[in-house]
């Protein structure tokens, strides 16, 4: 979720108020114990050598008990979801150091989920019954997925502006199966059954969950070395029980 450039707002029960002063990006909240956890991008002041700052919070919903979770300089966090029943909050990370990040709640144990094969990360979806995390590469304009326990990557869609300007991927990626989308890629989405919804510049795209795979080939019959002079049919019809 963005808002405005200059002063940022978490609107909670339509009366009170989380201020922020840096950019938020993302905003999710945790079901359990009801406290909202946000992304931001802070503009870089004199002090800080003029460089943006990234930051991971929460606060009570009501506003109060606030604290920053993780912050790094250069960073860049993006969109974020909630794990509940894993503990976990995972964001994307946009900045010098490209990657999807998971750390516990209370910002425990801060890792990378995915580095290796994704450049620049951007709208989240979880789907908790399947413990999978379906994220927008803007770098390979690609929709892709990861098991939550890291690995199993697979890609969706690929992105295309034009029907004939389909992206291509990189040699590394193209033994996955995908499908060509003609949209702009998912600025956010969500995840329902066997749908993703993604958020673009000209409307709700319908994508589908899983990703596409390739026909298994024919069965191979084995070849004869010699020339085959007699065939015969056994099947359990022609023969009586006990035979």
């Amino acid at each position: 979720m963005c808002v405005g450039p200059v002063l940022h707002y978490i609107q909670i029960y339509m009366m009170d108020q989380i201020e922020e002063s840096g950019e938020i990006r993302g905003v999710g909240v945790d079901w359990v114990s009801g406290r909202v956890y946000w992304t931001a991008v802070e503009a870089g002041r004199g002090g800080q050598g003029g460089e943006q700052w990234g930051a991971l919070r929460v606060a009570a919903a009501d506003g109060r008990r606030r604290v920053t979770l993780w912050r790094r300089r250069g960073a860049e966090p993006d969109d974020l979801v909630i794990a509940s029943e894993q503990g976990w909050v995972i964001w994307s990370e946009r900045g010098a150091e490209p990657a999807l990040l998971a750390a516990g709640l209370d910002g425990a144990g801060a890792r990378e989920l995915v580095a290796r094969r994704v450049r620049r990360p951007a709208a989240l979806a979880l789907l908790p019954p399947a413990r999978r995390l379906y994220f927008v590469d803007g770098y390979h304009d690609a929709l892709r997925s990861v098991a939550l326990l890291g690995g199993d990557l697979a890609t969706h869609v690929v992105f295309a502006h034009r029907p004939h300007d389909a992206p291509q991927l990189p040699k590394n990626l193209t033994d996955e199966a995908y499908v060509s989308q003609w949209t702009r890629t998912c600025a956010r989405m969500a995840v329902w059954e066997e749908t993703l919804w993604c958020a673009t510049a000209r409307g709700l795209a319908r994508l589908p969950r899983r990703a596409r795979t390739a026909p298994a080939p024919p069965p191979q019959l084995p070849r004869a070395r010699r020339p085959v002079t007699a065939v015969a049919v056994l099947h359990a019809v022609l023969f009586p029980p006990g035979e």
